[in-house]
């Protein structure tokens, strides 16, 4: 096996490092994260109640997305080992502009493939009734909906939901593997200072499968726990703030997991490369 294509990411690592840099950051990050977590709500307010009228929507968007790019940047800076930078560890400069601009990037590159997959799919599940029935494609809206109804209940109508839904589990898999190899450009665009977007899927090559094993290790039990919390969150009673304000602080928390996986990958691959 060359160099290249021997493993760089120990999945062990990966984990312990995510989790560990969760519980170290969240000292030193905490009035940060209490004040990003309050802008959520606070966006979360304007636009429930209106207050700022037609611009309400558009204002707590823009506030919303400074407030994130300047809170992400603060934690990728910690994890890269980066120097603080602005009040709290959160300001709004250049760093903030270039992560914004690579993971707007890396969105659409990723919006475009869901796109196509769940095209794919769509083809699937129609071409799979079409094919049983004989329908031309041209058939009236009732007709074709009076039938779906029936064929769902038939033994070739089990057997395509078991195709379809064997064609969605592979895709959702394909969809992850290229996921966690994108995600490193979010602390490579903060340590090398500079737009990285899709660069990561060069660094991440031949290292997919260990970097999906450590993401489903480090996320399977967290955002179960997390979704628990936010849940019991909404579940308070009184007033609706302190639980909108508790489920805030429990995402961010699941953030700094997410924040210390990508970190500890990004280190692993730049050391062994």
């Amino acid at each position: 096996m060359s160099n290249e294509r021997a493993s760089r990411i120990d999945i062990n690592r990966t984990v312990a490092e995510a989790y560990a840099f969760m519980r170290g950051a969240v000292g030193p990050t905490i009035l940060g994260t209490l004040t990003y977590a309050m802008t959520s709500v606070a966006t979360a307010l304007i636009i429930k109640y209106q207050l700022l009228g037609a611009a309400s929507y558009s204002s707590a968007v823009c506030l919303y997305g400074f407030m994130a790019l300047s809170w992400f940047s603060m934690a990728l800076r910690r994890g890269t080992g980066q120097p603080e930078k602005g009040i709290f560890g959160m300001t709004f400069g250049m760093d903030e502009i270039r992560l914004g601009l690579s993971a707007g990037l890396a969105a659409i590159a990723l919006g475009l493939v869901a796109f196509f997959i769940g095209f794919a799919l769509f083809l699937i599940s129609m071409s799979t009734v079409i094919l049983d029935s004989g329908l031309t494609g041209n058939d009236s809206e009732e007709a074709l909906t009076a039938y779906l109804e029936a064929f769902t209940l038939t033994d070739a109508g089990i057997a395509a939901r078991l195709i379809v839904l064997s064609a969605a589990s592979i895709a959702l898999g394909g969809f992850l593997y290229l996921l966690v190899r994108v995600l490193p450009f979010a602390p490579g665009s903060i340590a090398m200072r500079k737009i990285t977007a899709l660069q990561s899927v060069a660094w991440t090559k031949y290292q997919g499968r260990n970097l999906l094993a450590a993401f489903v290790g480090t996320f399977g039990v967290a955002l179960l726990v997390a979704a628990a919390l936010q849940w019991g969150f909404s579940q308070l009673p009184g007033p609706s703030i302190i639980g909108m304000l508790g489920s805030h602080m429990v995402g961010c928390f699941a953030a700094l997991i997410g924040v210390g996986f990508v970190s500890s990958a990004y280190t692993q691959l730049q050391t062994n490369s």
